[in-house]
């Protein structure tokens, strides 16, 4: 059973539903978070000041910007989490 067969059964249920899918928003949460930020940085950037701050600060602010790229990378590899929406066909039964 895949991820979201999973949250589709624990949805249907009712088994812990609420603290399942608190958990669940949170997490899709700190990934809109972080995909916001990333694209906010990289309007800064772009916007042409950048290159004139100091350049120990650039590539700190660089490294953070990396750390981040990364991390969206990695959750990108948790769609099914990230993106699973409650079945309309379930909710419809109640």
């Amino acid at each position: 059973m895949n991820i979201i067969e999973k949250l589709n059964l624990e949805f249907e249920e009712g088994k812990q539903s609420e603290s399942c899918f608190s958990f669940r928003a949170t997490i899709e949460n700190v990934y809109n978070v972080i995909t916001e930020t990333i694209t906010q940085l990289e309007e800064i950037k772009a916007g042409g000041h950048f290159d004139k701050i100091d350049i120990e600060i650039r590539q700190e602010g660089q490294a953070v910007l990396d750390i981040l790229k990364q991390t969206k990378d990695d959750l990108d590899a948790h769609g099914d989490l990230l993106l699973w929406r409650q079945p309309k066909e379930v909710g419809m039964k109640k």
